[in-house]
C-alpha cells in the first residue's frame, strides 16, 4: 500500500495498564524505504538514552503481558521482526516515545532526548 509512494510501514503499539483500567493506541507511520534499516538502531539508541529496554525474545514478552499480565510499549519493524519493551510500575515512560522515535528518524528538527517531551 505504502510502496507505490516510496514508503515502508512502522507500527508502534502501546498497552498501559492502571489501577482504573487501561489504555491501548496502535499508530501506524510511513517512512520513506530509504530509512527502513536505521528503524530498529534509531528506536535502541533512543531507548538507551531513555532507561527504555528492548526484550531478547518479543514474543515472550507480549505472551507475558497477555490477558492484561502487564504493559508494553511494541515497535513492528517493515521486515517483519517485533522490538518489545516492558513497561514496569513506578519507572516513568512517555507516551510519546513512538511518535519522537519516528520523528528522529525522519530527521524533523527535534533536538536530542535531553529535551524528551513527557
Amino acid at each position: 500500500m505504502y510502496a507505490k509512494f516510496g514508503c515502508g510501514i512502522v507500527f508502534f503499539e502501546v498497552g498501559r495498564l492502571s489501577v482504573k483500567g487501561g489504555h491501548a493506541h496502535v499508530q501506524a507511520v510511513p517512512i520513506p524505504l530509504r530509512l527502513k534499516d536505521k528503524i530498529e538502531g534509531t528506536f535502541l539508541k533512543e531507548g538507551r538514552a531513555q532507561g527504555v529496554d528492548f526484550e531478547e525474545d518479543p514474543d515472550a514478552a507480549m505472551a507475558s503481558c497477555a490477558n492484561g499480565r502487564g504493559s508494553y510499549f511494541k515497535v513492528d519493524l517493515p521486515d517483519g521482526r517485533t522490538m518489545v519493551h516492558l513497561l514496569k510500575d513506578h519507572i516513568p515512560f512517555s507516551i510519546q516515545f513512538g511518535r519522537y522515535g519516528n520523528a528522529l528518524l525522519a530527521n524533523c528538527g527535534l533536538s536530542p532526548l535531553n529535551s524528551f517531551p513527557s
